[in-house]
This record gives C-alpha cells, sequence and structure tokens, in this order.
C-alpha cells in the first residue's frame, strides 16, 4: 500500500469519528473528571464514548 493511499485512509477514519460529524443524544452526569456521552454519527450508528471533564463545556 502507498503512502498516499495509507494517508487517506487514516484521514477517512479519524473524519468518521469526529465530533464534528455526529450529534450527541445523552450525556451522563460528571464523575471524578470524567463523563459518558450517547452520540450517534453521521452514518446513524449510536455510540457511547467516555470523555475527560477537561475536554468538554464543564
Amino acid at each position: 500500500m502507498t503512502h498516499r493511499r495509507s494517508f487517506a485512509l487514516v484521514l477517512l477514519a479519524l473524519l468518521l469519528g469526529s465530533p464534528a460529524l455526529a450529534e450527541v443524544l445523552q450525556e451522563g452526569k460528571p464523575s471524578k473528571g470524567f463523563y459518558w456521552q450517547k452520540i450517534k454519527q453521521s452514518t446513524g450508528k449510536v455510540v457511547y464514548q467516555c470523555r475527560s471533564t477537561s475536554d468538554a463545556k464543564f
């Protein structure tokens, strides 16, 4: 696999996993610096992410 093709695949994976392409459906109560988010991705898949409160709006 060429470097250009590898880079394109990595970039695509990052874009698909990007929070900018997702809708937050629900957030859990922060505890010990972390909280859970229920997220609907642009593909329609619903996933759960554990986030740090230092990454968020808290």
